[in-house]
């Protein structure tokens, strides 16, 4: 059974985004979403990366962290 907000959204033809808790969106990645449904997209897709925290935060660290800021 759908839940209430997704028969709330139904109702007014809004958009719903489901959003990971631990996901990481790049800057500007919600305003794309958001001119996808401005031109008529019906819906977008995403595919979610799978990581182990301990390597991902390593390779994050390597690759942005810039101790002097």
């Amino acid at each position: 059974m759908p839940s209430s907000a997704i028969k709330t959204a139904a109702g007014r033809e809004a958009a719903l985004i489901f959003l990971p808790a631990d996901g990481i969106w790049s800057e500007g990645s919600l305003p794309a979403l958001a001119e996808r449904l401005k031109s008529g997209k019906r819906a977008v897709f995403t595919l979610g990366t799978r990581v182990t925290m301990e390597k991902f935060i390593r390779v994050f660290a390597e690759k942005f962290f810039d101790a002097a800021t």
